[in-house]
């Protein structure tokens, strides 16, 4: 049966931006995928090497996880929490991503087609990569190094609600890393001092330590906005406990009065 349009996820202004979000990193992370939606329902489908993969959405995404098909079947990857970009991306990024730790990455072979084209292809890269992994391990202890399929080196940073991804192009250090900051999922558009500074001589320490200082800002930014801001979008019935609109004088569910009591002659004397 065919769902009711309203009570689709990507109906709503939440689910359009977050589908939005989605489809922006599928064009970065699989550019040969095509979305596709048939009976109210959305999914992804593209060919990747000798297997077709269909990515479906549940009505109730995303409350409900993503259902992986593949033909031939592979094994079933692990879901894990999104690092960057949108639960999908995160979530499919793991075929496409190869995590190394230091040192196998000391020990990249130059003779792949993809790694030669890179900066640490060679051994003056390989003691760069090794010399920066180790200052922003002394950062970060957990960070997670990846080398996605182009043979891209990345960082990947977590910070409570704030996610951070640093790609490091094929010229590097002669070009910038490319940094993208997000915030429950949302990019966060944040000029960095360290990249408008960039030399082939900056260190990607100074790089991190500027993310986190503004990650820890935009965390503390948003907990102050859910502060001031959440009493006047949202009226939680003292009775039921139902979450009404803040303009809302009677519960939706209950029906009972949540309307605020009406100000005393002192109150309004005060305010004047």
């Amino acid at each position: 049966m065919m769902s009711n349009s309203r009570d689709v996820w990507f109906r709503g202004r939440e689910g359009r931006r977050r589908l939005e979000i989605e489809f922006s990193a599928m064009s970065i992370l699989f550019p040969e995928a095509q979305l596709r939606i048939k009976d109210e329902q959305i999914f992804w489908y593209w060919k990747y090497q000798e297997h077709e993969v269909i990515i479906r959405y549940p009505p109730d995404y995303p409350q409900s996880p993503l259902e992986i098909v593949t033909s031939p079947q592979v094994e079933a990857l692990p879901y894990e929490e999104p690092c960057y970009f949108a639960p999908t991306a995160a979530f499919l990024a793991q075929l496409r991503i190869r995590r190394e730790d230091t040192q196998k990455l000391s020990q990249l072979e130059a003779a792949d087609d993809l790694v030669s084209a890179h900066w640490y292809s060679n051994d003056w890269g390989r003691q760069r990569l090794q010399k920066d992994v180790a200052e922003v391990r002394a950062l970060v202890p957990d960070l997670r190094l990846l080398r996605l399929r182009d043979g891209a080196i990345a960082y990947q940073l977590k910070a409570g609600e704030v996610n951070t991804l640093i790609i490091c192009p094929p010229n590097y250090p002669q070009e910038h890393p490319n940094v993208i900051v997000t915030l429950n999922s949302e990019e966060l558009e944040i000029p960095l001092q360290s990249i408008e500074d960039w030399s082939v001589d900056a260190s990607i320490r100074n790089l991190v330590e500027e993310i986190l200082q503004v990650s820890e800002q935009a965390k503390r930014n948003a907990s102050n906005y859910r502060k001031k801001y959440l009493i006047l979008i949202f009226k939680v019935c003292p009775y039921c406990g139902r979450r009404n609109s803040g303009d809302a004088n009677f519960c939706i569910s209950c029906g009972s009065n949540i309307a605020p009591p009406p100000k005393t002659e002192n109150q309004i004397e005060q305010k004047k």
